[in-house]
């Protein structure tokens, strides 16, 4: 099962959370998908902005609580990425140390998870915001499929890379979860970071530069 990207309990004990679509709103480039749990009045917001020029889309989400009592969001990621199934992915990311940054590592995608994260309230050098998935083995900076993005955030953060028993492949983003429990009180909101990807057919150099 995939992991989900909002997890909460309430103040009574109940941890249930079932969102459904409750309807959207289009603003240039911009799309507002809204979702309401079917039973508490927890209203969550999907926003997608969409950059013509590079494809790059981002999204975030906006959470509000207007039931009666206090809420503890456990986990909120801004965004799941869903590629398509198949078993010849790898992925890309970047470790480092002070006077050592930058390392680019490779390793395959295979069943199970990946996760990239940082739990000491920063970014930094130790790892990136950043992945980029690539198919098959004949890609290089010039070459291939790849699928990319980045976490625009500066605190803990996680990037998780999941392949499950059908080969479907998702890329899930935001807060880092570990020891998060982040308090909702009656009328509050919390906003994600933004979590973007883009695509291309020619390659990782080419990944890079539609992403800056």
């Amino acid at each position: 099962t995939a992991e989900p990207d909002l997890k909460v309990h309430f103040a009574d004990g109940n941890r249930d959370l079932v969102l459904h679509y409750a309807g959207y709103r289009i603003d240039g480039d911009s799309l507002r998908i809204e979702l309401r749990d079917i039973q508490a009045d927890v209203r969550v917001q999907l926003d997608y902005t969409a950059d013509p020029a590079t494809g790059v889309l981002g999204r975030s989400a906006h959470i509000e609580n207007h039931t009666a009592q206090a809420l503890t969001i456990d986990r909120a990621a801004a965004a799941s990425w869903n590629l398509p199934a198949a078993t010849d992915y790898s992925l890309r990311y970047l470790t480092g140390a002070w006077a050592g940054e930058w390392h680019l590592r490779t390793r395959p995608v295979a069943p199970g998870a990946t996760v990239l994260e940082s739990r000491r309230g920063t970014t930094g050098d130790v790892n990136n915001p950043w992945f980029a998935i690539a198919r098959g083995n004949e890609w290089n900076e010039e070459h291939g499929q790849v699928w990319f993005g980045a976490l625009a955030w500066s605190g803990s953060w996680s990037i998780r890379v999941d392949q499950d028993v059908l080969d479907q492949v998702r890329v899930t983003g935001g807060y880092n979860p570990f020891d998060f429990g982040y308090r909702l009180d009656p009328g509050q909101s919390l906003d994600t970071p933004v979590f973007y990807a883009g695509y291309t057919d020619r390659g990782v150099g080419e990944a890079s530069r539609l992403l800056h």
